[in-house]
């Protein structure tokens, strides 16, 4: 059972995954098969691996069904994204509070050793303990603002049932060979010295936990061990200020920049020689139909091109021999030199046609997404262009009410007003603005008592249309 693992982990997700399990032995439900890993899927020459929930060492169907990762299933998930020729970058879409210490670093290892191969970044809303042990593991680490991080450490769990074995009437004897041998054992109260077995355990674990994050993350053992682990939890910029991150962004942001990398190595490689055309950077693996691509590559093969292994080497290529007679014909050695301009067109002879279609297929889902952008970009556009409808809909009224008002202060100003219907905003309240002012002027505040003959207005001064704005009506008035 989880409860009896040395688990890297909350008691959140340790009951979590307790509870699932129990579901899950209790499930006979079967699940759809797919042509990906079920974690994997591949947009435009980016693998995301989405990583959820506890983390477990095991691997059923089911497992994602209750909400679980299974370490296996994630190295069948980077395997097969180094071995997917579409791919060029990988991204760990991680939300998980952790899970055993059990194969945990065979897949943190197997992470880093991907990442020598093709590049692996890392993006988090919850990444703690074994969740960062994996994470950690990755070129680039990234986690939102609010994500929690860190929670470097290690629990173990002891359930034992004597006192209900002896409800029970259930005697239980022991029998040992060995001086350490089920010091703890669930069918006795724990001893002392199985109590420090057990913490020797977890201190071990514990350990190689620090160990992993200090060479990934470029420190030392013990400033890793006091500023970044202890279990200590850290909460967006305060996990990116320890060193635990590289940095605060957002899930978008992230995929909208893994691609453009991609295509910007696809423009760098098809300005390249032909001899090196569409070997995209970032990826030491061969495309086409060479002998090396049709090999599958294993853990073990990531593991040895990490190491610095040659794909030759790695994917046993035997060069065969020349025979002495070929068809009949004595095979001779020329004597002549290949011209470069030759050698050139046989390697572009031999390269284009697989990676031409590979690249083809490339800017055709570049293509397409922006396609998808534009609509998106024209539906806004119509949405918006629909608002400000409304908005002039409503305004209608009140432009009607500054007409009104200003045909009544060019009456008081002994004046016609010759604006209507269908004048421009800009124009009612330009010519509002004019003959209230005249308005102010003959009539200020106080009454017309208080005028004196000598601020009465010339008749000059009195309401008159100008040029401008008669010009403008007349043209109104022409269009309609």
């Amino acid at each position: 059972m989880i409860e009896e693992k040395i688990w890297a982990g909350s008691e959140t997700s340790l009951q979590a995954a307790t509870e699932a399990l129990v579901k899950l032995e209790a499930s006979d439900r079967e699940e759809e098969p797919c042509d990906y890993p079920r974690l994997l899927s591949v947009d435009s020459g980016l693998a995301t691996i989405t990583i959820k929930g506890p983390l477990v060492n095991m691997d059923h169907p089911m497992l994602r069904f209750f909400g679980m990762t299974s370490y296996p299933e994630i190295r069948d998930a980077l395997v097969a994204a180094v071995n997917d020729p579409e791919v060029k970058e990988i991204l760990l879409d991680i939300d998980s509070g952790g899970g055993q210490v059990a194969g945990c670093d065979d897949t943190g290892n197997l992470i880093r050793a991907v990442h020598k191969v093709k590049p692996v970044t890392t993006y988090s809303d919850t990444m703690a303990s074994a969740a960062y042990w994996l994470g950690c593991s990755a070129g680039k680490v990234y986690s939102n603002k609010s994500a929690l991080v860190g929670s470097i450490g290690v629990i173990a769990t002891f359930k034992e049932y004597s006192k209900q074995n002896e409800m029970e009437g259930v005697t239980v004897s022991i029998i040992r060979a060995g001086k350490y041998k089920a010091l703890a054992n669930q069918n006795e109260p724990l001893s002392k010295e199985g109590r420090a077995q057990i913490q020797a355990l977890a201190d071990a674990a514990y350990t190689v936990f620090v160990e992993h994050v200090a060479a990934m993350r470029k420190v030392d053992y013990a400033t890793c061990d006091k500023k970044m682990a202890d279990g200590q939890e850290f909460i967006g910029q305060a996990a990116a200020d320890v060193g635990l991150t590289d940095g605060i962004t957002t899930f978008d942001a992230v995929v909208g920049g893994l691609k453009k990398k991609i295509l910007a190595s696809l423009s760098k490689s098809m300005d390249n020689s032909p001899s090196n055309r569409f070997k995209l950077s970032g990826s030491t693996l061969p495309s086409g139909d060479s002998p090396m691509a049709k090999k599958a590559l294993t853990e073990a093969d990531i593991a040895a091109l990490a190491a610095g292994a040659t794909l030759e080497a790695v994917a046993h290529v035997e060069t065969p021999a020349l025979e002495g007679t070929q068809d009949g014909m004595q095979a001779e050695a020329s004597t002549e030199e290949v011209k470069p301009e030759a050698k050139q067109e046989v390697e572009a002879e031999a390269e284009t046609p697989a990676t031409i279609d590979a690249s083809v297929q490339f800017m055709q889902n570049m293509v397409k997404e922006k396609d998808d952008a534009l609509l998106a970009a024209n539906v806004k556009i119509t949405k918006l262009e629909e608002k400000l409808a409304d908005v002039e809909a409503a305004h209608q009224p009140l432009l009607q009410i500054a007409i009104k008002s200003v045909q009544n202060m060019a009456v008081a100003l002994n004046g016609t007003s010759l604006l209507s219907e269908g004048m421009a905003a800009v124009q009612v309240l330009a010519e509002h603005q004019r003959v209230t002012e005249l308005f102010q002027k003959k009539f200020p505040i106080g009454g017309v008592a208080a005028v004196s003959s000598a601020s009465t207005p010339k008749k000059s001064e009195a309401y008159v249309m100008t040029n401008v704005t008669q010009a403008q009506i007349n043209a109104v008035r022409g269009s309609k």
